[in-house]
């Protein structure tokens, strides 16, 4: 229609944001980011609570400590392939670890960039009253 009208335009791309929303909201078959925090909610002081999150988010969208990167070691498949019943942790293309402050915070990688957040309060302000 433009180039009839002779207007001069170009095509803009735009990212496919459905990864970053399925990290937040969870989607096909997966628990995401909201789910994991809905489950957080049990006993023990707020910082336990914040802190059991933050361990669940690493473990299940940033790889856990056995693992490097997201990739796991040679070694540490071979153990794996015998236990048929574990689920071995992926690292998510949208999550990542932070290399300081990793106690307590995550990285989301949204299409504008990185956004680094800090689990302090999260699971309190999650439970309702």
């Amino acid at each position: 229609l433009y180039s009839s009208e002779g207007v001069d335009w170009t095509y803009i791309t735009f990212n496919d944001n459905r990864p970053c929303l399925e990290l937040i909201e969870g989607g096909g078959g997966n628990v995401g980011i909201l789910s994991t925090l809905d489950d957080c909610g049990g006993m023990g002081t707020a910082t336990e609570r914040d802190t059991n999150f933050l361990a669940q988010l690493h473990q299940k969208f940033g790889g856990n400590a056995q693992t490097n990167g997201g990739a796991v070691s040679a070694s540490k498949k071979k153990k794996k392939k015998n236990k048929s019943s574990e689920k071995e942790p992926v690292r998510h293309q949208n999550f990542t670890t932070p290399k300081f402050g990793k106690d307590r915070d995550f990285i989301v990688i949204h299409y504008a960039g990185e956004v680094r957040y800090t689990v302090t309060g999260f699971v309190g302000k999650n439970v309702e009253t």
